[in-house]
């Protein structure tokens, strides 16, 4: 009875995982969300990861795991870093000007000219 009710536990739990959101897509979802709130209301979020980009957020696959999502409007570009190890996340300006009056909790922090040299050649 109890390897019957170990085994119901543990394909609950599966099942709950596989149809569960996918970190990603709900790490993205939030990044949005945040880009948005930050007064780039028009920005349109890029799909893939690129070890350059993470590198930019200073985040990783195994060490300071986190992801970073690059972002575009008519008038700035940057990166939404999202970190998955206890530090805050952030926007990476890289391109253009901050907007008029900055909202959002999430800081705003301006790229080095090495970062910017770095995204261009990668986007």
């Amino acid at each position: 009875m109890k390897a019957l009710a170990l085994s119901v536990l543990v394909l609950v739990a599966f099942t709950v995982q596989a149809c569960g959101p996918d970190t990603q897509d709900r790490r993205r979802t939030q990044a949005r969300e945040a880009v948005r709130a930050a007064g780039f209301t028009d920005a349109q979020f890029q799909r893939g990861q690129s070890p350059s980009l993470l590198s930019l957020c200073k985040v990783g696959q195994t060490r300071n795991r986190g992801l970073a999502f690059h972002w575009r409007t008519e008038e700035a570009s940057g990166l939404y870093c999202a970190r998955d190890d206890g530090r805050a996340d952030e926007i990476l300006l890289l391109e253009g000007a901050r907007p008029a009056v900055p909202a959002g909790e999430i800081p705003i922090v301006d790229a080095s000219a090495a970062a910017r040299r770095l995204a261009r050649t990668v986007r």
